[in-house]
């Protein structure tokens, strides 16, 4: 038996050893191929050429030519144009509209929305949505100036033009600037408290929203927030609604809306109560001879 092993460990080694040359000469090696640098740099040159013809001829296509204003009013498309910064042969590929729009609506109070219609090749839409509320109200100095319903100084105007206008009373602003939200001005040792004039300015915005949102205005329309618990709104010269405090306002002009139209051109004096039965305003109508 011993010497039967001593006979196979060498066929063993012998064998390993033929398959390992066999597997040795089957294995070929190759040079490397050497590396032609010029011609890598001339394949990234050729990119960059045809990317930048890519570039230079999109930006020729999309120029601005034309630059068109829609939905203004109270603002000329002249003076929106020179707001937006946009000129003639300005790129559209580098148009940034949020900024174009920030600047309308900063120089231009009285723009509220502003969006960009692209029309190719080279057109551009800017449409506008003006604020359609705004009232006269007087300033320390005297002076008179339109203001919009979120509070915005939107010009400086004259007498003649307030007594044509809606107007603000009781309360009184300070050093106005257009294109900046409004300041009231304390004037007596009486506004103290919660009846401050910063108050009643608040309480007129808070007013002016709701009447624009409901649509609720006419050229003889005047707001009098003297007293912060009995604000009084004239709707023209034939009725006069009393609100009570600024609490639940939307509700409360909501309600006139609907009502005004029930009146059948009848003037009087529209007072709002809380019917807590039904949990809603109503408006108690009485006519100028009762009220």
């Amino acid at each position: 038996m011993e010497t039967e092993k001593i006979q196979r460990l060498p066929r063993a080694r012998r064998s390993t050893k033929s398959k390992r040359q066999s597997s040795e000469q089957q294995i070929q090696y190759t040079q490397p191929k050497p590396f032609f640098r010029n011609r890598l740099i001339v394949q990234l040159l050729s990119i960059a050429a045809v990317v930048l013809a890519l570039t230079m001829g999109i930006s020729i296509f999309f120029k601005v030519d034309t630059v068109l204003v829609t939905g203004a009013a109270k603002h000329s498309p002249h003076t929106i144009v020179q707001a937006s910064g946009l000129q003639p042969g300005d790129s559209l590929l580098f148009f940034g509209r949020a900024r174009a729009a920030g600047k309308i609506k900063t120089a231009l109070p009285y723009v509220d929305t502003v969006r960009f219609e692209l029309k190719l090749p080279g057109t551009v839409n800017i449409i506008v949505e003006e604020k359609k509320l705004a009232y006269a109200l007087q300033a320390a100095d005297g002076s008179w100036w339109m203001m919009t319903s979120d509070g915005m100084i939107a010009e400086k105007i004259d007498a003649v033009t307030a007594d044509s206008s809606p107007v603000i009373e009781g309360v009184i602003i300070q050093k106005p600037q257009v294109g900046e939200y409004a300041k009231a001005a304390e004037q007596s040792s009486g506004d103290t408290g919660i009846a401050t004039a910063k108050d009643r300015l608040a309480a007129a915005v808070k007013i002016l929203g709701q009447l624009e949102k409901w649509e609720l205005f006419s050229p003889g329309t005047r707001l009098d927030v003297s007293d912060l618990f009995a604000l009084r709104l004239y709707c023209g010269p034939d009725h006069r609604v009393e609100l009570g405090d600024s609490a639940d306002m939307e509700a409360k002009i909501m309600t006139v809306k609907y009502t005004l139209p029930q009146l059948d051109g009848r003037g009087g004096v529209l007072k709002l109560t809380y019917n807590e039965t039904e949990q809603k305003w109503e408006v108690i109508y009485q006519p100028w001879s009762q009220g």
